[in-house]
C-alpha cells in the first residue's frame, strides 16, 4: 500500500502530484486549441518542471515510505519528462554520486565535442546567443546519440532505441492530428531545459568530474567544502511562495545539509539554520543578470563558477 514517507506529505505532495498528472493532460489537449497555445505551452513546460523536480525528490526516497514505491513513481517521472532515455536507477545513482563525492560528477565532457567540432560549436553558440539552453539541450541529445559511436555506452543502445522507437510512435500519433502541435511541443520543451539549466547554473562551485562510468563513492571534499560551495538561488526571498514554481529546488543550502528532507519543509529549515541570513544566498536579479551575460562565456568554462555558472549538470541527462 501506498505511504507518504512523512505524516505532513498528504497536502502538499498530493497537490504536486495532482497537477502534474492532471496538468500534462490539459496541457496537450490545450495545444490542439489556437486560442489556448499561449497557455498550454506554458503549462506543459511547467508540468514538466514540476515533474523533474519529484523525480529528484524520488531520486532521494523522498515521496512514499517504501523505496520501491518511489522508483516507481521515479520511472513514471522520467517517461513523462523525457528522462526515460536512461534507466531511473542510473539517473539516481549520478546524482547520489554529486552529493556524495560533492562534484558534479559526469560521464562524457561535451566541451570536447564542441572544439572538436567546429560546425557544432558555431551552431551551439549561435542559439545561445538567441538565447536558448543549446549545451542543455546537446546534453539531451548525446543520451540518444552516443550509445551508437561510443563502445562503453553501447550497452544502452537496445534500450535506446526502443525508448525512441515508442516516443515516436507518440509524436506521430500527436502530429496526425496536429501537425503544429509538434512545434508547440518543442518550444515547451525549451522552456522547461531552460527552466532547470538557469536553476542548476548557480548552485553549485563544484570541480567537474568526468568519471561516472566508474565513479568511486570517495570524496575528496569536507562538509565545509559542499556548503561554501553549494547556493541558494531563491526566485523570491520577499515572497517565498514564488519559489514553490521550482519545487522549493532554489533552497539549495539546506538540501544538501539535509537531502533527503521533503521539498515542502526546505523554507523552514532554511529559516531555523539561517536566522539571520543564507550567506550563500544569491539574489534572482544578479543570477538572472549573470545569467544573460555570460551565457557564451560558459560554452568554453570546465569548471562551475559562482558568477559565470555552469552548463550541461542536470541530474535529468544521465551523461
Amino acid at each position: 500500500m501506498l505511504k507518504y514517507r512523512s505524516d505532513d506529505a498528504f497536502v502538499p505532495t498530493s497537490l504536486a502530484l495532482i497537477y502534474t498528472f492532471t496538468g500534462f493532460p490539459l496541457a496537450l489537449v490545450g495545444l490542439y486549441h489556437a486560442f489556448l497555445w499561449p497557455l498550454a505551452t506554458l503549462l506543459l513546460a511547467h508540468v514538466w518542471v514540476i515533474a523533474a523536480y519529484l523525480l529528484h525528490e524520488c531520486a532521494h526516497n523522498s515521496v512514499f515510505e517504501k523505496p520501491a514505491h518511489n522508483r516507481a513513481l521515479g520511472i513514471v517521472l522520467s517517461w513523462l519528462t523525457g528522462a526515460c532515455y536512461t534507466p531511473f536507477d542510473k539517473l539516481r545513482e549520478k546524482h547520489l554520486c554529486h552529493h556524495v563525492q560533492r562534484e558534479d560528477v559526469l560521464a562524457v565532457n561535451a566541451y570536447v565535442l564542441l572544439d572538436k567540432y567546429g560546425a557544432l560549436k558555431f551552431m551551439v553558440t549561435v542559439l545561445t546567443r538567441l538565447g536558448l539552453p543549446a549545451f542543455d539541450m546537446l546534453t539531451h541529445c548525446l543520451v540518444v546519440i552516443l550509445p551508437f559511436f561510443r563502445d562503453e555506452m553501447a550497452f544502452q543502445k537496445k534500450r535506446v532505441a526502443l525508448v525512441l522507437f515508442i516516443r515516436s510512435l507518440f509524436f506521430v500519433a500527436m502530429a496526425s492530428i496536429d501537425l503544429s502541435v509538434l512545434l508547440l511541443y518543442f518550444i515547451s520543451w525549451v522552456i522547461f531545459v531552460g527552466v532547470l539549466n538557469f536553476m542548476d547554473a548557480f548552485q553549485h562551485a563544484y570541480e567537474i568530474n568526468y568519471s561516472l562510468m566508474g565513479a568511486s563513492a570517495d570524496s575528496k571534499h569536507d562538509r565545509n567544502y559542499e556548503e561554501s560551495h553549494t547556493y541558494s538561488n531563491l526566485l523570491s526571498a520577499r515572497f517565498p511562495f514564488l519559489n514553490l514554481l521550482v519545487l522549493n529546488f532554489c533552497y539549495h543550502n539546506v538540501h544538501h545539509t539535509k537531502p533527503n528532507e521533503p521539498w515542502y519543509r526546505l523554507p523552514n529549515l532554511h529559516q531555523q539554520l539561517y536566522p539571520q541570513g543564507c550567506p550563500q544566498y544569491l539574489p534572482f536579479r544578479e543570477t538572472w543578470r549573470n545569467f544573460r551575460k555570460y551565457r557564451t562565456e560558459r560554452l568554453s568554462s570546465t569548471q562551475s563558477s559562482v558568477n559565470v555558472g555552469v552548463d550541461g549538470v542536470s541530474f535529468l541527462v544521465g551523461l
